[in-house]
């Protein structure tokens, strides 16, 4: 006989799950346009690149193994299997090019985070950023860090990453711990 109340910014519609269904149709909306124009959100830009292995699959060349050695299962591999099942690390690097080239654009020291898939994988990327920018990293690497659950350095580097006004870190590379109701107002 309670009354319950639902509020979210991310419906949840996975796994025959429905926010809809269980709380029923919504009292009020409140838009993520309203949001940005109410100066609560960040307005946001996207950036679309198609790497060509994304769109096209991978493939091992018979015989190529994998960074332990083992050999890799001749078969075509997929977006979705990309840092979860197979590390591309070639892939990676052109994504950390990509984001280096972006940032190059709009500002070196421009706050950013790069989502992930796994924490290896933000590692990995992090790892890539840093290749990237080993001027920037030389002077500091605290430029990009990683900051998951495990990595007790990146976390507690969080309230810096946040603040408008301390300088480092720049990129944070992060799976699962940054997400929605991050409070990254410096975020570019």
């Amino acid at each position: 006989p309670a009354i319950q109340i639902g509020r979210t910014a991310t419906p949840n519609e996975k796994d025959g799950s429905n926010n809809l269904d269980y709380f029923g149709e919504p009292l009020i909306t409140y838009t993520l346009k309203q949001g940005i124009e109410d100066g609560f959100l960040a307005p946001y830009q996207v950036v679309s690149v198609h790497l060509d292995k994304d769109v096209q699959g991978w493939e091992p060349e018979e015989g190529e193994v994998d960074v332990e050695g083992n050999p890799i299962p001749i078969r075509r591999y997929t977006l979705n299997e990309f840092d979860k099942t197979l590390e591309i690390r070639s892939r990676t690097r052109k994504v950390a090019e990509v984001v280096t080239s972006y940032l190059q654009h709009l500002g070196r020291m421009s706050k950013t985070i790069i989502f992930c898939t796994t924490q290896r994988h933000a590692a990995n990327m992090r790892d890539a950023i840093r290749e990237c920018n080993r001027d920037l990293v030389a002077q500091t690497h605290q430029y990009a860090v990683r900051m998951t659950a495990d990595d007790e350095e990146g976390r507690g580097l969080y309230e810096d990453f946040i603040s408008v006004n301390r300088p480092y870190p720049v990129v944070v590379t992060t799976s699962k711990l940054l997400t929605t109701g991050a409070n990254t107002k410096c975020v570019k």
